[in-house]
């Protein structure tokens, strides 16, 4: 899965826990969610030993960063994944977007 689509879950999965989550839950969460969209080459690990598809994710929050969608590494606590205000806008307007799935009894 190419980075640049770890994008939308991140904001949306940061989105529904008041903008941010630790490193291991928000991964968590994010193959949850993903989970029909992975392959088996998304699993596999790179010559760092690291899960591709966790390091994508991973890049793409270092670019989320970059582009102030979330709090710099200097600005939250270690391993925690922050929107900033802009990143909280962008993540509300991305999340009213997008279709819900909803449960009907």
């Amino acid at each position: 899965m190419p980075q640049a689509n770890f994008r939308e879950p991140i904001l949306t999965v940061l989105n529904r826990h008041n903008g941010q989550l630790p490193r291991q839950q928000a991964l968590r969460e994010l193959e949850t969610m993903l989970a029909n969209e992975l392959t088996p080459a998304d699993y596999s690990s790179i010559e760092s030993g690291a899960v591709r598809w966790q390091k994508s994710a991973e890049w793409q929050v270092h670019a989320m960063r970059r582009d102030g969608l979330l709090e710099a590494v200097e600005n939250s606590r270690s391993g925690l994944w922050k929107l900033t205000p802009r990143g909280r806008e962008v993540a509300a307007r991305s999340v009213s977007s997008a279709t819900l799935d909803v449960v009907v009894p």
